[in-house]
């Protein structure tokens, strides 16, 4: 293209020369012209490494036009002339003419073999950098399209309209090509022929090409003899003539509800879940199959050869316990493959925590089963390598034990809670300073944020804005903003409680009970003992109303002590009140779920 174009403006400006009678001109224009041409056409002739490169560029643009990747062998256009211009070969050209040698007879090659790159050319480039381009899938693709055409036409007879029909079927069998083989795709072909007309199951196979891939014995067979039995054959034919995508998604649905029929029969049979558990597995977005069964079994299979039955035993649970609450949060665990994720994702945990059998049952009992749904490179051990950075060995291990569900957070998440209570920290040392607590024993304590980890994990996991902080608020007003950190360090678990369900009704007791003297905003005004937050976590129901009522009808003249009422066991409470332990028990059963607050007019107490 350059020489032709440089010819073409020097023959130009040669006419100019003779219409302007300048002969001697545009003989030296014509001459340089004639130098020039020969020049570049010498020049741009390819080199063989020139052609090579471009021959596996065109393969493998071909291979690009059916969807196959390129292998890596082929250059870029702009190096191809660097190629032509820089190989030994086209040195040899400019130099020298090579003599000519006797044709050697043409061998027969397929037009594979021709549209593939020869790695034998004397080049030493060629060899390494332009290697032969596998055919193999797209030879296997021409084999099954070749196989399913065939048993439907006549290989003489296929014009355009019937290439155009199997369309569809080609780009799927492309991509199932690494799973569909030929005798898997005769055996559908050959079971489609024998259960309806030739032109029937050749729309099924144009239209509903994933049937190809189904297995006959176990998937299309038992479907199709149901569905005859039911319709009867002539309404069956009709239906996969009528919408064969239809009734594909039928034969799915009706082998799906077999094997749904037989996970129920296995887990209620085998292994005890209730048929709660069931119906929420059912409702779940669980796919299941004979695969997603097998799994199912093997991965219950395993966890019970993992627990500690005699520690489940003393509890009164089973593993199914532990099964049903997998079912009920987490059921894409049990779908988990057993020898490569489950099984490995739990021997992780055991060995990263020194966890014996009894460890993870307990640890699988309060929820742990979710964690085993992350992975242990990518979310579970860079979260454990953060805690530890805050906490030891034996702390790290507890944390876990007590809230498994800490493991899901992601570590950004955690990290921005630890990051909120030592700010909390910060702000109040740098108004109350001189409550920081040992600073003048020169003793350095833990972070806020540490102390809460190693007593109640479970704050992390609550949602902060919502829960945590009006705990927070609620605490510092009632108990004043000067012992907040105190007050959170010594009971952390109060940020776990419910504001309105048990912090306000808890301190109202003490209020009407005269311990303590509360305005109408739940600020202590007046306090006849010291009511610390650790009273605050005794339970209402269960602890301080039967205690209360019971002393009132025994010894009205008897007024426990808040710590008698609030910290001792029932024994020791009945022993310092003089009443009799097996009567509080049975009026504390009796009556306890019915007792309310008492009333602030009914507690006049003798003196």
């Amino acid at each position: 293209r350059i020489a032709i174009t440089a010819i073409v403006v020097v023959a130009n400006v040669a006419n100019a020369a003779i219409i302007s009678n300048s002969a001697m001109i545009s003989r030296h224009i014509i001459s340089v012209a004639a130098c020039v041409s020969v020049a570049l056409l010498i020049t741009s002739t390819p080199s063989a490494a020139f052609c090579a490169r471009w021959k596996s560029t065109r393969d493998c643009r071909g291979l690009a036009r059916w969807g196959q990747p390129h292998q890596g062998n082929c250059a870029p256009a702009s190096t191809l002339l660097l190629a032509s211009s820089s190989s030994p070969s086209s040195a040899s050209a400019k130099s020298s003419v090579q003599p000519k040698s006797k044709a050697k007879p043409r061998t027969t090659q397929t037009k594979t073999e021709r549209r593939t790159p020869a790695a034998s050319t004397g080049n030493k480039d060629i060899s390494t950098s332009a290697a032969p381009i596998p055919r193999k899938p797209n030879l296997h693709v021409r084999s099954l399209m070749h196989t399913i055409r065939s048993h439907f036409e006549d290989t003489n007879n296929r014009g355009v309209s019937s290439t155009k029909a199997w369309a569809a079927t080609r780009a799927y069998v492309y991509f199932a090509a690494d799973t569909l083989s030929l005798k898997q795709a005769q055996e559908v072909l050959d079971f489609l022929s024998s259960i309806c007309p030739a032109s029937t199951a050749k729309k099924v196979v144009q239209v509903a090409a994933p049937v190809l891939t189904k297995d006959v014995s176990k998937f299309l067979a038992p479907a199709s003899e149901h569905f005859i039995n039911v319709l009867g054959n002539e309404a069956f034919q009709k239906e996969i003539d009528d919408d064969p995508q239809r009734w594909l998604s039928n034969v799915k649905s009706y082998n799906s509800e077999l094997a749904w029929n037989k996970l129920v029969r296995h887990l209620s049979d085998d292994w005890g879940i209730s048929s709660r558990a069931i119906n929420k597995l059912k409702a779940s977005t669980v796919a299941i199959s004979t695969e997603s069964t097998a799994r199912i079994n093997a991965s219950l299979t395993y966890l019970d050869s993992v627990m500690d039955t005699e520690w489940l035993e003393k509890r009164k649970k089973t593993t199914s316990t532990i099964t049903e609450q997998l079912i009920m949060r987490w059921p894409a665990a049990l779908l988990l493959d057993t020898n490569t994720v489950l099984k490995p994702r739990a021997e992780y945990l055991m060995r990263r925590l020194n966890m014996t059998e009894t460890d993870f049952t307990v640890f699988m009992n309060r929820g742990g089963g979710g964690t085993l749904t992350f992975s242990s490179e990518d979310k579970i051990r860079p979260m454990l390598e953060y805690l530890q950075t805050m906490l030891n060995q034996q702390e790290l291990k507890n944390c876990v034990m007590r809230m498994p569900l800490l493991l899901n957070l992601a570590i950004e998440t955690l990290q921005s809670r630890v990051e909120f209570f030592d700010d909390i920290e910060r702000r109040h040392f740098a108004r109350w300073s001189s409550h920081t607590p040992n600073v003048q024993q020169g003793v350095e304590e833990r972070s806020l944020a540490v102390c809460i980890l190693t007593i109640a994990p479970r704050v992390f996991v609550l949602n902060f804005s919502t829960n945590v902080q009006p705990k927070i608020d609620f605490i510092s007003k009632v108990w004043g903003e000067a012992s907040l950190v105190r007050n959170l360090r010594q009971r952390p678990t109060l940020m776990s409680m419910n504001v309105e369900s048990n912090l306000k009704p808890t301190l109202d007791f003490y209020n009407r009970t005269g311990y303590v003297l509360v305005s109408d905003d739940w600020k202590i005004c007046q306090q006849e003992t010291i009511v610390s937050v650790s009273y605050m976590a005794a339970s209402l129901n269960s602890r301080l109303l039967p205690r209360w009522y019971f002393v009132r009808s025994q010894n009205p003249s008897y007024r426990p002590s808040l710590g008698s009422i609030c910290i001792n066991t029932d024994a020791d409470f009945c022993k310092c009140a003089g009443l009799d332990l097996e009567q509080y028990l049975e009026f504390k059963k009796e009556h306890g779920p019915a007792l309310e607050l008492p009333d602030p007019s009914d507690l006049q107490l003798d003196e």
